[in-house]
């Protein structure tokens, strides 16, 4: 796990291919999603005709999340946000067929290792982000001269990798973009899950969001997110404990039953035979006389 960390803290991000769900969880959590999408009114462009559904929490279900986030995952998130996570805001971002390639960019300008996104593929399909390794960790300001600017591009386009899997997470400090879709089907079913350290100034939030349009999304913290599932192991454990106690405290009274029978049995069988003696003692009295 630590080199796998290393791995993300040096390059700036990582493919989850192997934490990928099953094929079955998949499509479950695909029908979820367009499920959720068609209730959703407000729709946000993007560059490059790319459109984005901003997808509530409380719409898609904590337990959507859940199939997603397996402990391996959260142990990788806490390690880069020690503070905790806040999800600022989770989209759909759908590519049309015949989309031309984004500008390279950054999400924000406040360094790395302050934010994560992990984005995942529904449907089979690759991501095709396109990312510049350690670029996350450059802490110079931006270009603003055209002609320094267009120069910087192009260098960096060099230097892109495109994303083949399905399930990754990186740091948006790191200079991507999203890919050309060169096929004749629009790309959808791809979710991209926000994530800042709990201690992330809101300003700072606010500013993230204007760049993602998810501005006055309804976040929550990854840990109160995961929380019900960490209750239902308890609960399933306290169940447990209070049955074998149960089974214990029936299985003693039950004991303590049979002996307060027995013993309730050999009273009466004892007066019985008290009762008899008696009586055969009166009757040899009677017999004498």
């Amino acid at each position: 796990m630590n080199t796998t960390v290393d791995n993300l803290l040096e390059f700036g991000y990582l493919d989850l291919d192997s934490l990928l769900p099953t094929i079955e969880i998949l499509e479950t959590l695909r029908l979820r999603l367009r499920k959720t999408v068609s209730s959703i009114k407000s729709i946000h462009p993007l560059h490059t005709s790319r459109r984005a559904w901003n997808l509530p929490i409380q719409k898609l279900g904590k337990g959507w999340f859940q199939q997603i986030f397996s402990p391996e995952l959260v142990t990788i998130i806490h390690s880069v946000l020690p503070k905790g996570a806040f999800i600022h805001g989770v989209s759909e971002i759908e590519c049309p067929a015949g989309t031309a390639s984004q500008h390279t960019h950054r999400d924000h300008e406040y360094g790395d290792g302050m934010s994560l996104v992990v984005a995942i593929s529904l449907d089979g399909n690759a991501l095709k982000t396109e990312l510049q390794p350690e670029s996350h960790l450059e802490h110079i300001p931006p270009c603003t001269a055209r002609g320094a600017m267009e120069l910087d591009r192009l260098e960096r386009e060099k230097k892109l990798i495109a994303m083949g899997g399905q399930m990754m997470i990186y740091d948006p400090h790191i200079m991507h973009r999203g890919g050309e879709n060169t096929t004749e089907d629009a790309l959808t079913n791809r979710v991209f899950i926000m994530m800042v350290s709990a201690d992330t100034p809101k300003a700072h939030i606010k500013e993230i969001n204007e760049t993602n349009a998810t501005v006055g999304y309804k976040g929550m913290l990854l840990s109160a997110l995961l929380s019900n599932v960490v209750e239902k192991k308890k609960n399933i454990k306290m169940k447990k404990t209070k049955t074998k106690k149960t089974g214990k405290t029936k299985t003693a009274e039950s004991k303590l039953k049979r002996k307060s029978s027995s013993s309730s049995t050999s009273k009466s069988v004892s007066k019985n035979s008290c009762k008899k003696a008696k009586k055969k003692g009166f009757e040899l009295m009677l017999g004498s006389r």
